[in-house]
């Protein structure tokens, strides 16, 4: 489909159009004329190719759940962690949590959209106490501007950024506040910032 190969003897096995594959029965003229407009069978085939869909096997659709399912579950681990230690959580551990709240993982539907649902099944079934890794943040101005400091940390804390932020003096002169905030809220932070 994507031009790749030109020579068709090189991409089929055969030219001929089959009715059914397993019985060899072959298209008939009339057939071919009705569906395709044409009876070239060099040409049908091309158009076969170009339009036509791709049957998967049930081999090759598990194969594909199954490496979904992996890029889900590493996701979950590589960005989620241990409300109470704050550690991460092992990609095994994750599947384990993935299975026990019978999350179903869908093969045409994008990884990030599932890794979100994932975590948010996992949460309200309780198997697996869970959050999302806080992203360490800082805001850093010069202060001869009209920045307000304790505008800026209440405008933080109404926004939901409840962790640590700290005010400090960067070498240079210019102020700095730095906080761990959710995910979540970087779009409001980013504004906030700006």
């Amino acid at each position: 489909r994507q031009g790749v190969e030109t020579d068709l003897n090189e991409t089929l096995q055969t030219d001929r159009v089959f009715t059914n594959v397993s019985k060899g029965q072959f298209a008939k003229n009339s057939d071919l004329k009705t569906c395709f407009g044409t009876t070239d069978e060099e040409e049908i085939c091309r158009i076969i190719l170009m339009k036509g869909s791709v049957q998967v096997s049930d081999m090759e659709r598990s194969a594909q759940l199954e490496a979904t399912t992996k890029e889900v579950a590493s996701m979950v681990a590589a960005k989620c962690v241990d409300p109470n230690s704050n550690r991460p959580y092992t990609v095994s551990q994750i599947r384990d949590a993935m299975q026990r709240a019978e999350f179903c993982v869908h093969p045409n539907r994008s990884v990030k959209q599932q890794f979100l649902d994932c975590v948010k099944l996992i949460r309200s079934k309780g198997v697996l106490s869970l959050e999302r890794a806080k992203m360490e943040l800082c805001i850093v101005y010069d202060p001869s501007s009209a920045c307000d400091e304790e505008e800026v940390i209440r405008a933080l804390k109404d926004a939901g950024v409840a962790s640590k932020i700290d005010a400090k003096e960067s070498g240079n002169g210019a102020k700095r506040i730095s906080f761990l905030a959710d995910p979540s809220l970087f779009r409001v932070v980013d504004t906030i910032a700006k």
